[in-house]
């Protein structure tokens, strides 16, 4: 798992735009699915209130998620803003004649050139995520799940109805924390049993 520090720091030093590598970073702090993040319109954050509203039409789940931003989440789109914010789209491509997001293979190409093809994925921040969060934070794992945008199965999916979001707050600054390797904030940060 530490090794996700390790690819992140060559990831910085990949050669590729700016704005490929702002991806694949913000993607690992928010670990939300690759096409919900590329996708992304300047239009559903609110960086003073920390938070980006992804809208139905682009969720597996057919509904709303609500993503709590990190201070490096938020540092992240704040160095985007200076390149894209006068785009509709936040990972607007440099290259196009027209405005359009950055397409999924010039990331996945960035993390081939970086050193980990058939090593990691974009869609493997989610489950490194999962993994982190499980394994080294003491997060309920509903309160991890709801961040994940993870439906609850069974009759205890039909009666839960709790979003976490005091908890998944925490859990984003823990983990913003973590990739950051921020030790002094992730051992005095609260958590819930």
């Amino acid at each position: 798992m530490h090794e996700a520090h390790e690819m992140l720091d060559q990831i910085r030093i990949t050669e590729a735009s700016k704005i490929t590598k702002l991806y694949v970073e913000l993607l690992a702090h928010l670990f939300v699915r690759p096409s919900e993040l590329r996708m992304a319109m300047w239009s559903e954050f609110s960086l003073q209130n920390a938070e980006w509203h992804i809208p139905t039409e682009r969720m597996k789940m057919d509904a709303p998620h609500w993503v709590p931003l990190s201070a490096p989440a938020i540092a992240i789109l704040r160095e985007l803003r200076l390149l894209t914010g006068f785009t509709p789209y936040v990972f607007n491509s440099p290259d196009a004649k027209i405005q359009q997001p950055i397409s999924e293979t010039i990331a996945r190409k960035m993390l081939h050139k970086a050193g980990y093809k058939g090593r990691h994925t974009l869609h493997g921040f989610r489950a490194l995520a999962s993994t982190v969060l499980h394994s080294e934070s003491r997060f309920r794992s509903d309160a991890i799940e709801a961040q994940l945008a993870h439906k609850v199965q069974g009759v205890r999916g039909v009666y839960l109805r709790a979003d976490f979001k005091q908890e998944r707050r925490e859990l984003m600054g823990w983990y913003g924390s973590w990739l950051r390797k921020d030790e002094t904030t992730i051992k005095c940060v609260s958590v819930i049993n």
